[in-house]
C-alpha cells in the first residue's frame, strides 16, 4: 500500500481513495443542477409512471423514488410527546396486566404504534418491577422483624 491518498492494486494500477460525501446539501445541488422549474416535470413525469405505466417494473421505480423523495424517514418523523388514552392505575399487579391488554388492543386498532406501545409496555414492566421490588424490601424487612423477636 502506498500513502493514505492512494493505493495501489495487486495489477500495479492505482486508484484514488475517496474522502467521502462532499459537503452541502445533495437535494440543494440536484435543485440547482436540475433547475427548479424542471424539477416538477420530473416529479409530474414519476407520478404519471408509477401511476399509469404498465411496465411493473417502471412503475416499482417511480414509486421507489417518490417514496424516497417525500416519505420522511423514521428518524424524521417527530413523535408524540402526549399519548391521551386511560389505564387503570398501575398499583396492583392485575391492574398492570389489565393495561397490558388495553395497550395491545391499542396498538391493534391502531391508536397506538408498535413503537408506542413497546414503549408503554416498558412503563408497565418498570413498574411491575417496581411493585415486585417493593413487595421484597418489605418481606424482608418482615422476616427481619420476626426474627429480631426470636432472638435469631
Amino acid at each position: 500500500m502506498k500513502s493514505s491518498r492512494e493505493s495501489t492494486l495487486n495489477n500495479g494500477n492505482k486508484i484514488e481513495q475517496r474522502q467521502g460525501r462532499q459537503e452541502g446539501n445533495k437535494l440543494k445541488k440536484a435543485i440547482e443542477l436540475i433547475g427548479e422549474e424542471n424539477l416538477r416535470s420530473l416529479i409530474d413525469m414519476h407520478m404519471h409512471t408509477a401511476f399509469h405505466d404498465e411496465d411493473k417494473k417502471l412503475k416499482a421505480a417511480a414509486i421507489s423514488f417518490l417514496i424516497d423523495r417525500f416519505v420522511p424517514r423514521k428518524a424524521n418523523i417527530p413523535h408524540r410527546t402526549h399519548i391521551k388514552i386511560e389505564l387503570a392505575p398501575m398499583n396492583s399487579h392485575e391492574n398492570i396486566n389489565k393495561n397490558e391488554i388495553m395497550i395491545m388492543d391499542f396498538i391493534c386498532n391502531g391508536i397506538l404504534s408498535i413503537e408506542e406501545g413497546k414503549e408503554m409496555m416498558g412503563l408497565t414492566k418498570q413498574r411491575r418491577d417496581t411493585i415486585e421490588a417493593t413487595d421484597i424490601v418489605k418481606k424482608m424487612n418482615e422476616m427481619d422483624q420476626r426474627m429480631k423477636e426470636k432472638g435469631i
